[in-house]
């Protein structure tokens, strides 16, 4: 699960992403920077999630709730070492 959120600080806005191993509930990768840029925030933290991991994504399954203008489904499939990882974007959610 993948998530972006901000935060208001004295200096403007930090913008944070997390990833969460649904399974153990961990946070697996997470990054912040002063801009949202989506080749750099959400698939970097996505990117240290997969190093985390151990690598190996096969199987897996990337959800987040924002949508496909802010990080496209090549670019996760890239930060996930192209692995065959399924991909929900949107409110999709992947049991339905």
């Amino acid at each position: 699960m993948c998530d972006v959120t901000y935060v208001a600080t004295w200096s403007g806005f930090a913008y944070v992403s997390f990833v969460t191993d649904v399974y153990s509930r961990r946070i697996v990768g997470w990054n912040v920077a002063s801009t949202l840029k989506a080749d750099v925030l959400p698939l970097q933290a996505l990117e240290m999630a997969a190093w985390q991991l151990g690598g190996d994504l096969d199987g897996a399954i990337h959800h987040s709730d924002y949508a496909e203008v802010l990080v496209k489904p090549r670019n996760v499939v890239r930060a996930c070492g192209g692995a065959d990882v399924r991909i929900f974007l949107g409110l999709t959610l992947w049991w339905d």
